[in-house]
């Protein structure tokens, strides 16, 4: 299941001050799909995986126990 990634222009960021928005605001930074979960869908946000291919090749694989931030710290950061 695929919810969004996180996209980061560093060197715009860094040429406008260093604030992290800017570099994360340009259109398409924030792709969405193919589908987004409802909270049904979801049984334990506490243990999900979380993995990366590039190319087809896993560069992570992972879980959300494992993130320095849990989800629920990272959903109230957002309001």
């Amino acid at each position: 299941m695929y919810c969004t990634m996180d996209y980061s222009e560093r060197s715009f960021q860094l040429e406008r001050g260093g604030q992290w928005v800017k570099g994360k605001s340009a259109d398409t930074f924030a792709p969405l799909g193919p589908f987004v979960a409802t909270p049904e869908e979801l049984v334990n946000v506490g243990s999900l995986r979380m993995w990366l291919k590039v190319n087809g090749d896993f560069r992570q694989d992972s879980s959300t126990a494992n993130m320095i931030f849990d989800v629920a710290t990272l959903i109230l950061l957002r309001e």
